[in-house]
């Protein structure tokens, strides 16, 4: 979006300076949390707007933090420095997402081929285990047991999808 959409629906303010309007200190975002929280159970706001609101941020927020540009710019504010602490905040540059490449090590990548057959093994009785009920039992190999059916627990969700 153009910084000039943002003008002109809030009042000559930039896409940066609405962020200076949230929390900037720790304290600040409990404050923030309880306040949504209690607007939300005491009816004030409408849930699924609300809901909306905080996923395009939540969103947003994510496609901004995954912008190398960005993330560059950032980097390079630091100055060469590994450490600042300024608005509230502790920037520290570290390395992240370091792999390493173990398949020199023939030990390694038999013990790699081993989990991924015990792997694909496991996979298979949890989705028999999945299928299984009373017309249909799972026999268990190292027991004999018979099993007609597994406990399955999930949490509801409401999701949402920005058009």
């Amino acid at each position: 979006m153009e910084d000039s959409m943002y003008n002109t629906m809030y009042n000559d303010l930039t896409a940066t300076s609405i962020l200076k309007l949230m929390p900037s200190r720790k304290t600040d975002i409990k404050s923030f949390h309880e306040a949504i929280k209690q607007q939300l159970l005491n009816g004030e706001v409408y849930p699924l707007e609300l809901l909306a609101n905080l996923k395009i941020i939540e969103r947003t927020l994510k496609s901004i933090f995954a912008d190398n540009k960005i993330t560059e710019v950032f980097l390079d504010s630091m100055g060469g420095d590994d450490k600042r602490d300024a608005y509230g905040c502790t920037f520290k540059v570290k390395e992240s997402g370091v792999t390493y490449d173990y398949s020199v090590s023939n030990d390694w990548c038999e013990l790699d081929n081993q989990i991924k057959e015990l792997t694909e093994k496991r996979k298979d009785i949890e989705d028999m285990l999945k299928r299984s009920n009373h017309n249909a039992s799972y026999v268990d190999i190292s027991t004999g047991q018979a099993i007609n059916g597994i406990d399955k627990k999930s949490k509801t969700i409401l999701e949402v999808t920005i058009k």
